[in-house]
């Protein structure tokens, strides 16, 4: 396993007892394979962290959109803490590099598999929570999970209707034009609310292009 003090430096966090980074990163196999107990490896602290890690991020988009739906606000928490999204977050510190496996999980290439680096990104965060409390915990999860991730990837209209919340009923959307050759038409489209342009979109089809115009108008309300 490579040096604490440097994956300590990628996260932005020092542990005060660094014994619980330690067990963030052991997998049972290793645990098993060294003759250590269960409650040495992961999986509680895993368990935690998933739990904090669903409250920090509930929270955050309640923040995002006040008046958003709850299947909406759903849908959005499952994009943010998906087995993917924490994957892609671990392989951008480099997590791999310091988990502890068993010899057949690492002829396997356990370290890569993004089912552990899911995991061990959501013990981690249970790790800094037991270690120095919510506050931490969540400062980590706002810089290492949610910052800068774009939210349901490519649906732009439940955002947009996120966002206006109680105007979204009046969110209407408009055909502007049809150009290009009748075997293939590009079609340019509004997101009007109240008569107001909020932004506007072309693409091949009609609902592509009233995906980017929905793009548009975000990014002008930012």
């Amino acid at each position: 396993m490579n040096n604490l003090n440097e994956l300590q430096a990628k996260i932005g966090y020092t542990f005060n007892n660094e014994s619980l980074l330690i067990q963030s990163l052991t997998h049972t196999s290793y645990a098993n394979e060294k003759g250590l107990k269960y409650t040495d490896s992961y999986e509680q602290l895993e368990y935690l962290g998933d739990t904090v890690l669903q409250l920090v991020t509930s929270e955050y988009l309640l923040q995002q959109f006040p008046n958003a739906k709850e299947g909406t606000l759903t849908q959005y928490r499952a994009s943010l803490v998906s087995e993917k999204a924490l994957s892609q977050r671990a392989n951008e510190i480099g997590l791999n590099h310091y988990i502890l496996l068993g010899k057949g999980e690492e002829k396997t290439n356990g370290a890569n598999k993004p089912s552990i680096l899911c995991d061990v990104m959501e013990s981690l965060i249970g790790a800094i929570y037991k270690d120095t409390g919510l506050s931490s915990a969540e400062s980590f999860i706002y810089d290492l999970v949610l910052h800068g991730v774009e939210l349901v990837d490519t649906d732009y209209k439940s955002q947009l209707q996120a966002k206006l919340s109680s105007k979204a009923d009046k969110l209407e959307y408009k055909l502007i034009r049809t150009s290009g050759a009748d075997h293939e038409p590009l079609f340019t489209i509004a997101a009007v609310v109240d008569g107001k342009t909020l932004g506007t979109g072309q693409a091949r089809t009609k609902k592509e292009a009233e995906q980017m115009a929905s793009k548009e108008a975000l990014k002008q309300m930012k």
